[in-house]
C-alpha cells in the first residue's frame, strides 16, 4: 500500500477561522525595525569628561558587551517560535507466506494545528525579544548612574583637595611670618610651633583625599571596562546648582516598558493556553500496491488510494491549569506595572526636592556665611601682624572658613548626586551632563 500525505483544504480553512485573538500578532519586521547595536570595539582614550560619562558606559562596560549578546539570543528564538513540525515519510515492504505475495507501502504525514497556536507561539516569542530589548536598556540606565556617581565623588574629591591646598599655601605665608617674628622675639614661639603642626594636619588631609581619589579612579576604570593600570583623567568641575523641572513620561523609564511589554506577553500567554486546549489534526492521503494470490487466477496486482485524517478529543485534558496559571500571571503583572509608576513618581520628587534642598543650602553658604567667615579671617589676619590678635583667634577663623567652604563642596556633590537620581528617575541618566 502505497501512503502520502498533504495539507488539506478543509483543516486550513479551520485553522484560520476556528480561533480568533483580538490581540494584533506583530510580524517578524516589526522585530528588525529596532535592532540593537553590534558591540563595538572599546574607546579607551585617556581623556574624558563628565558629559561622556555615559556614552563611555554604554560602549564599554563588560557587563553590557555581554547582555547585548543576550538580544541575538531572543532574536534566535523568535525565528525559531511558530514554525510547524516537519511531515513524515514512512516506507515499508513484506511479504505473506511461502507463496509469491507481498506488499509495497509508503506514507506521507504533517499535523495540522486546528487553532493559531503557531502564530501565537510567534507573537510571544516578540514579545520576549522585545522584554530582552527594554532589560538591557534599563540595565545601562543603572550602570550609567552609577558610573556618573562615581566621577561626581571624584570631581567633589577633587574640589575638597583644592581647597585644602589653598588653606596650606594660606597657612604657608603665616608660618613663615610667625616663625621670622618669633626669631626676633615679637611672637611667641609656641605659636611658630602651633601653626606648623596646623599645616601638617592639612597636607596629611590632602594626602588623604588624594589617595581616595586614585581607589575612586579605579573603580570607575573598571566601569569603562579598561585596567587599573590604564591612564584615565576625568577633565572638569562640578558645576553650579539650578533649577529641576522636567516632565515625568513613564515610558521613557526601560523597567515601566519591560512591565507594558510583559503585561502584553501575558495576554499573548493566555491565547495561547487557550489555544493548546486542542491538540493538531494529523492527515494524510494512502494509497499502495500489493499482490496477492486469487486462486484460480494466481497472483494478481492490485491499487488502493485513500485519505485519513486523526482528530484528538479533548476529553480528559484541556489545559485548565496553564490557562488559569496564565491569567494569573497577567493580573500580577498588571498590578506590578501600577506599582512601578507610583515608585517612579516617587522617585522624581523625592530627588527633585532633595536637589532644591541641597541648591539652598549651597546659595547660602556662598552668598552669605562664606563671605561672612572669610571676611573675619582676613580682619584676624590683619590684627595679627599688626600684635592686635593672637594666632590661635586667627587659626579658629580659618579653620571655620575653611569648615564652612567644605560644608558648600559636600552641598554640591550632593546637589549633584540628586540631580543624577533625578535624571536616572525620568529615564533619561545621560542627559543630567
Amino acid at each position: 500500500m502505497l501512503r502520502a500525505s498533504v495539507y488539506l483544504v478543509i483543516p486550513v480553512l479551520v485553522a484560520s477561522c476556528a480561533y480568533q485573538d483580538p490581540i494584533h500578532i506583530p510580524d517578524e519586521s516589526l522585530a528588525k525595525s529596532r535592532p540593537i547595536a553590534p558591540p563595538q570595539s572599546l574607546d579607551l582614550t585617556p581623556r574624558i569628561a563628565l558629559s561622556k560619562v555615559g556614552d563611555r558606559v554604554v560602549r564599554n562596560h563588560p557587563n553590557l558587551r555581554a547582555a547585548r549578546l543576550r538580544i541575538r539570543e531572543a532574536e534566535g528564538k523568535l525565528v525559531q517560535a511558530g514554525l510547524p513540525l516537519n511531515p513524515s515519510i514512512g516506507l515499508g515492504t513484506g511479504k505473506t507466506g511461502l507463496g509469491g505475495q507481498w506488499d509495497l507501502t509508503a506514507s506521507f504525514s504533517q499535523q495540522l494545528p486546528i487553532t493559531n497556536r503557531l502564530g501565537l507561539e510567534k507573537r510571544v516569542s516578540f514579545f520576549e525579544l522585545e522584554l530582552a530589548k527594554a532589560e538591557l536598556q534599563d540595565v545601562e540606565r543603572r550602570l550609567i548612574e552609577a558610573a556618573q556617581d562615581q566621577a561626581l565623588e571624584i570631581l567633589a574629591l577633587r574640589a575638597k583637595e583644592a581647597q585644602i591646598n589653598t588653606q596650606i599655601t594660606l597657612l604657608q605665608t603665616m608660618v613663615d611670618f610667625i616663625s621670622t617674628a618669633a626669631e626676633r622675639g615679637e611672637l611667641s614661639s609656641l605659636d611658630a610651633a602651633q601653626a606648623k603642626v596646623e599645616l601638617t594636619k592639612l597636607q596629611s588631609a590632602a594626602d588623604a583625599l588624594a589617595i581616595q581619589q586614585r581607589g575612586e579612579l579605579i573603580r570607575l576604570k573598571a566601569a569603562f571596562g579598561m585596567n587599573p593600570s590604564a591612564e584615565l583623567e576625568l577633565l572638569g568641575e562640578l558645576s553650579p546648582p539650578r533649577s529641576l523641572n522636567r516632565r515625568i513620561d513613564l515610558n521613557k523609564r526601560p523597567d515601566y516598558r519591560f512591565k507594558e511589554i510583559e503585561e502584553k506577553a501575558a495576554l499573548s500567554r493566555i491565547s495561547l493556553e487557550k489555544a493548546k486546549q486542542f491538540g493538531d489534526v494529523t492527515t494524510n492521503i494512502e494509497g499502495g500496491v500489493m499482490r496477492e494470490e486469487d486462486a484460480p487466477d494466481g497472483l494478481e496486482t492490485e491499487a488502493r488510494i485513500g485519505v485519513g485524517m486523526s482528530i484528538p478529543l479533548p476529553l480528559y485534558n484541556r489545559n485548565q491549569g496553564n490557562i488559569a496559571a496564565a491569567q494569573a500571571s497577567a493580573e500580577r503583572v498588571s498590578l506590578e506595572k501600577q506599582a512601578l509608576a507610583v515608585t517612579i513618581r516617587e522617585q522624581v520628587a523625592s530627588a527633585q526636592i532633595e536637589a532644591e534642598g541641597w541648591m539652598t543650602q549651597y546659595q547660602t553658604l556662598t552668598n552669605s556665611l562664606i563671605p561672612q567667615a572669610s571676611e573675619n579671617s582676613e580682619e584676624l589676619e590683619k590684627a595679627l601682624r599688626n600684635g592686635q590678635a593672637g594666632f590661635l583667634s586667627l587659626l579658629q577663623a580659618r579653620q571655620q572658613e575653611l569648615d564652612l567652604k567644605a560644608q558648600r563642596v559636600e552641598a554640591l556633590e550632593n546637589y549633584h548626586h540628586a540631580r543624577n537620581d533625578y535624571f536616572s528617575a525620568i529615564g533619561s541618566p545621560q542627559s543630567a551632563y
